[in-house]
């Protein structure tokens, strides 16, 4: 569980010259990596599920990644 906001960095284009690769050493909060062509499935369910999956099209649609985000309470911020 995490009381923090969840920033997720999607995207699968590509090109001719082909793929661009990582660093050696990622990021400690660096989840998930891959270099397969595909897609991302996103899915609001309600106002608190949310449902995202990672689709290569290197692998004929396998799922290779996914994640449930869901929001347990309502924190109420006030401005400054």
């Amino acid at each position: 569980m995490c009381a923090a906001p969840v920033h997720i960095v999607t995207g699968s284009a590509g090109c001719q010259e082909g793929r661009d690769h990582f660093r050696n050493n990622p990021f400690e909060w660096s989840a998930f990596r891959s270099q397969d062509y595909g897609f991302t499935r996103f899915k609001a369910y309600n106002k608190t599920h949310i449902n995202m999956e990672q689709v290569s099209a290197d692998l004929d649609g396998e799922v290779i990644d996914k994640i449930w985000l869901i929001k347990d309470k309502q924190i109420r911020f006030t401005k400054i």
